[in-house]
């Protein structure tokens, strides 16, 4: 098969508004309910600004 490859012509999303955070940790963001609890760990970005799909 001698099929052409199409180029990959995406602009990454600028995630540049996230990097300030509020842990001193580039795009780390911490939210305290102030209540006793379960703790909960969400992460939306593995390899940082990643196309990916």
């Amino acid at each position: 098969m001698n099929a052409k490859p199409y180029p990959i012509e995406i602009e990454p999303v600028d995630i540049s508004a996230y990097k300030v955070g509020n842990t001193g940790v580039p795009y780390v963001t911490t939210f305290d309910s102030g209540t006793p609890g379960p703790h909960v760990m969400v992460m939306a970005l593995t390899h940082g600004n990643e196309l990916c799909g």
